[in-house]
């Protein structure tokens, strides 16, 4: 298979994540800021965080307002990070390598593309807004599910899946990171607070449901946390990923790099207890999965990615 259309299949898996994800995001923190009780409330700057936006945003000398974080980060097409931007990119890389895509794979994201366009823009109001994020997450789930379906088990396949992985492990470590640094902030403890808090970041990662039913009706920070970082089953959890995308490459020509890299974060990730976040040990694996999908991006573009 050319290295080119692999690397746009690679892309465009990732920016497909990447869209489900914000939406995803941008609904449940979206939903918690209204559920949170007044005098807890969160700022509008911690999605940006989440994100790693926080210095574009001010860069634009732009209101910390409601509308405009949320106008940022789904309408903004000149935002390399926002909803619109990540729906043309993957268009973009889908169009591109149309021939060795299923026809209605390449149909749904021709289409999302065409819904996002021509909504992204009145949808910022909360009035529109949730309707809006959650055609975009359904759009995007569609595709995976024709892509699961209908696509041979070929390399085609092999990359698209390791990009959806990738951004998935990286979307699921920043807002673990940014909402423990915001819960650990607060000069107080409140069990309600941080309920809601680890509730909304289950529920934005479709989970919430599978945690309550593998380890009980209460959220508290350590179990949600190692539930999304440490449990085999549950296919948005870091472990998970890191093993199917071990899997994924195993058998690829001039992987031994990726699949030393791979290893190393899983053997972080078992290393990793959330009861004990603060210790150096949790930093360390955290600050070491960080690294993990930029390097392996890094290493992929050049072994796999790149023309001989």
């Amino acid at each position: 298979m050319l290295a080119q259309v692999a690397g746009r299949i690679f892309w465009m898996s990732r920016y497909l994540e990447r869209s489900e994800s914000i939406a995803r995001i941008v609904n449940a923190y979206s939903q918690l800021i209204m559920d949170l009780p007044r005098g807890t409330e969160l700022e509008w700057n911690t999605i940006l965080k989440i994100f790693g936006l926080e210095e574009a945003f001010e860069s634009r000398e732009l209101y910390l307002t409601e509308y405009a974080v949320i106008q940022f980060l789904i309408a903004r097409i000149n935002n390399s990070s926002s909803l619109k931007y990540s729906v043309k990119k993957a268009q973009e890389n889908a169009r591109i390598s149309r021939t060795v895509l299923t026809e209605e794979v390449w149909e749904s994201i021709n289409e999302l593309q065409i819904y996002v366009n021509e909504s992204a823009d009145r949808s910022v109001p909360r009035k529109n807004r949730y309707l809006f994020l959650d055609e975009v997450v359904g759009r995007c789930q569609m595709v995976n599910g024709l892509m699961i379906t209908n696509q041979c088990r070929d390399h085609i396949y092999r990359f698209s899946k390791i990009g959806h992985l990738i951004e998935r492990i990286d979307l699921n470590l920043r807002t673990i990171d940014t909402l423990s640094h915001v819960t650990q902030a607060r000069n107080h403890q409140d069990n309600a607070f941080e309920t809601l808090i680890w509730a909304g970041m289950l529920r934005s990662l479709s989970t919430l449901g599978m945690y309550r039913r593998a380890v009980g009706p209460m959220v508290d920070a350590s179990s949600a946390i190692n539930f999304v970082v440490s449990e085999e089953s549950l296919p948005r959890s870091i472990i998970f990923c890191l093993r199917s995308i071990r899997s994924a490459i195993s058998d690829l020509k001039n992987s031994n790099r990726l699949v030393r890299l791979v290893d190393a974060a899983i053997k972080s990730v078992t290393k990793f207890n959330a009861n004990q976040i603060r210790s150096k040990t949790s930093q360390q694996s955290i600050a070491k999965l960080y690294n993990f999908t930029q390097k392996f991006t890094e290493v992929a573009t050049k072994t796999l990615f790149l023309p001989k």
